[in-house]
Formats: C-alpha cells, sequence, structure tokens
C-alpha cells in the first residue's frame, strides 16, 4: 500500500464549501465591491452609505444623551459626541468610497 492511497480525500462538495468559506473570508474589504468582486450597484451603495451615517450620528448622540443623563452635564456631552458621530460618519464613508479603503494610518 502507497502513503497517497492511504490519505482520506475529502468528498467535492466539502472542497466547494472550504472554497467558499476562503472566498467569505477575504470579503468585505470596505472597497465598494462584493466579496466576489463585483461592484455594488448605485442603488444599494447609496442605502449603505446612508445608513453607515446616520447609524454613527445615532449612536453618538444616543451616548452623549445618556452620559448627560447620567452625569447630570447636560446638554454638553450630548454635543460632543454627536460632533464625534458625525465624524465618525464622514470617516465611514470616506473608507465606504475610495478604492483600497480608505487613507492607512501608521
Amino acid at each position: 500500500m502507497s502513503g497517497s492511497d492511504d490519505e482520506p480525500r475529502l468528498p467535492d462538495d466539502l472542497e466547494a464549501l472550504g472554497e467558499r468559506l476562503k472566498r467569505a473570508g477575504r470579503g468585505g474589504t470596505g472597497t465598494g465591491r462584493e466579496p466576489d468582486g463585483a461592484p455594488v450597484s448605485g442603488y444599494a451603495g447609496a442605502v449603505r452609505i446612508g445608513t453607515e451615517f446616520l447609524v454613527a450620528v445615532c449612536v453618538g448622540g444616543g451616548v452623549g444623551w445618556a452620559l448627560d443623563q447620567w452625569l447630570g452635564t447636560a446638554p454638553w456631552l450630548l454635543v460632543v459626541f454627536f460632533l464625534f458621530g458625525i465624524a465618525t460618519g464622514v470617516v465611514n464613508i470616506v473608507r465606504l468610497t475610495t478604492p483600497g479603503g480608505g487613507p492607512k494610518t501608521r
């Protein structure tokens, strides 16, 4: 008996699953493309950009409002975290719309 005949061989469907998992692990690059490299449609991209910005602003404002309620510093932390949310939303939009995922930091 040779060593190559004794090695277990995965069925084709498991090999295909492994390849799909590898491709899925490479996805999500933030380049405006689907994991398979196809460009995102205009409408889908616009919805994603709008959602990213809205969520960042709402989370920033919500955190600021909650901290103001807890610490009694109204409205200062709401204003500060609202501005942080806007800045975060803009950074997310730049990352989504710039080829290569936006500016790199060292």
